[in-house]
């Protein structure tokens, strides 16, 4: 959902009339805060069904965390739109970065990932390989399976402490 987007335009998108969105959400604040919490949810349950914390070893976890955030690009889109407009998605992107960032620290001191790089570097760098691959995914540029594999494989190329 676009910021600007009319409730008109929303509905034809959603294949819906445009009193049948009003008789849900009386404006597009609501509908936008709906979105938003449900955006959320989604994601939060993908990132607990992946286990960050107690997933295995942190390379299989990134792969398995690839793989499932790569499909849901559109809500971590618009929640990074978001980002500046409401407490709540700022809250839940900090704690992700802390929970990606724990993974990170986790993988240095298992020798897997590379010490001399900081910490916060690589959760962005791993966050904007998400953000590109299904960028790349959205306008045809990359198959949707390939797309976790190359989020994945970039990233150690740039990361592994052996490299």
């Amino acid at each position: 959902m676009d910021r600007g987007s009319s409730m008109q335009r929303i509905a034809d998108e959603a294949g819906i009339g445009r009193a049948t969105l009003h008789r849900r959400y009386k404006s597009r604040e609501e509908l936008r805060q709906a979105v938003t919490r449900h955006a959320l949810q989604e994601i939060g349950a993908v990132i607990d069904r992946v286990g960050l914390e107690d997933g295995g070893p942190v390379d299989t976890v990134l792969a398995r965390l690839a793989e499932a955030l790569v499909p849901m690009g559109e809500r971590y889109a618009f929640l990074l739109r978001e980002l500046h407009h409401d407490r709540e998605v700022q809250v839940a992107v900090d704690e992700f970065a802390e929970e990606l960032a724990a993974l990170m620290r986790r993988g240095r001191a298992d020798g897997l990932l590379r010490a001399d790089v900081p910490v916060v570097w690589a959760v962005d760098t791993w966050l904007g390989l998400v953000e590109m691959a299904w960028e790349g995914v959205q306008h045809g540029r990359l198959a949707p399976r390939d797309a976790p594999h190359l989020v994945l494989t970039t990233f150690l190329s740039g990361m592994r402490a052996d490299a």
